[in-house]
């Protein structure tokens, strides 16, 4: 087995770990979150993650926390959340979840970002005036007029109906409708939240239609820049656990050796793990091209791994959000060579 696939709630439940609206939700890194008392759910910023900048998972530290979890159950605790373990999967005897527990750009993209993007988007034309329905209109007949091909069956008609598209429309909007969309219409939208947009679109595509391991790392600026400056153009609520998830869709993808594609949709997906490294240029790129697969317990060519370069600003648990039965894992965590093995490439902050 070289990886799990679901949705955020079936995800939650198989893995034993927390759901996208609480604290550690993250199932690849240690990023705490902060409650949003006006929307009741926990946000995910970017600007508190560059600055906090919480550690991977390690295969010693969860297993530790695993233990935590499995202690606090033995005793009779009930509301379990040990850096966002509740208890322990049996898929933990098959696979090592932090980089198997795949993220799905079907779920995470498509049903869950595309469509805070769209909600925003019909936000800023809202009402019934007069004015806004011509507008309203106009966006309608624009997408009823598109030339498809003949192999496209699900076709984007109405703007306002967003909620009701299927994965491939919004798939097809994302991908290829979008920008021609928002620059068609340039004088209805600001010019930098097309800008926006398009960073996120660039991304997207690259992920799904390129396989070069230098054209993914490449990618992951507009990823960065996008999350930076999501803030100055939708609503600190909508920083939520599917917005942070797509920092590690790269990294997923640069570990990966095949790109799935199925009659739903392509699915970026994580086939093995590989070494974790920060590349700081091409040549260390190219140096740094030799995975080891973890999900294979098979003997392997040795190799020497790159070496992990961590921040010294590890992340200290707020004890504000820190429920009271979390107890701290009896081993205190220490950065250890064996992290190489588990992940992929360590994010690169841009310039603020």
């Amino acid at each position: 087995m070289q990886g799990v696939c679901a949705d955020g709630p079936g995800q939650s439940k198989i893995t034993e770990m927390i759901s996208h609206n609480g604290y550690y939700g993250c199932r690849v890194c240690e990023f705490e979150g902060i409650y949003y008392y006006s929307d009741r759910t926990c946000t995910y910023p970017w600007s508190i993650y560059v600055q906090t900048n919480p550690p991977f998972r390690t295969r010693d530290r969860f297993e530790s926390c695993l233990k935590e979890a499995e202690y606090l159950k033995n005793i009779g605790d009930k509301n379990i959340n040990v850096f966002g373990i509740k208890g322990v999967s049996p898929l933990n005897r098959l696979l090592f979840v932090p980089t198997q527990a795949i993220y799905d750009y079907f779920y995470l993209c498509l049903e869950g970002h595309m469509k805070v993007l769209l909600k925003e988007w019909n936000d800023i034309h809202v009402g019934t005036n007069i004015e806004t329905c011509a507008i309203i209109a106009q966006f309608d007949d624009f997408l009823c007029n598109i030339d498809y091909p003949h192999s496209i069956h699900r076709r984007v008609q109405c703007f306002r109906s967003f909620n009701d598209w299927k994965a491939t429309q919004l798939r097809l909007f994302l991908i290829y409708l979008a920008l021609p969309f928002l620059l068609f219409f340039n004088h209805y939208f600001p010019p930098l939240l097309i800008y926006h947009f398009s960073l996120y679109a660039i991304y997207i595509r690259i992920l799904c239609h390129f396989n070069e391991k230098k054209n993914v790392y490449d990618a992951r600026l507009f990823i960065e820049t996008h999350l930076c400056r999501f803030p100055k153009f939708y609503p600190m609520s909508k920083q939520l656990l599917s917005t942070h998830c797509h920092i590690h869709l790269w990294q997923q993808k640069m570990s990966m050796s095949t790109v799935s594609k199925n009659s739903a949709s392509q699915r970026v997906v994580m086939a093995s793990s590989t070494s974790a490294t920060q590349y700081r240029s091409s040549s260390e790129y190219q140096s740094s091209s030799q995975h080891q697969s973890l999900s294979q317990h098979q003997p392997s060519n040795s190799h020497q791994s790159p070496s992990v370069r961590r921040s010294s600003n590890v992340r200290q648990l707020s004890s504000v959000h820190e429920p009271s039965y979390v107890r701290q894992p009896s081993d205190v965590y220490r950065p250890s060579s064996q992290a190489t093995n588990y992940f992929g490439p360590i994010r690169s902050s841009i310039v603020q």
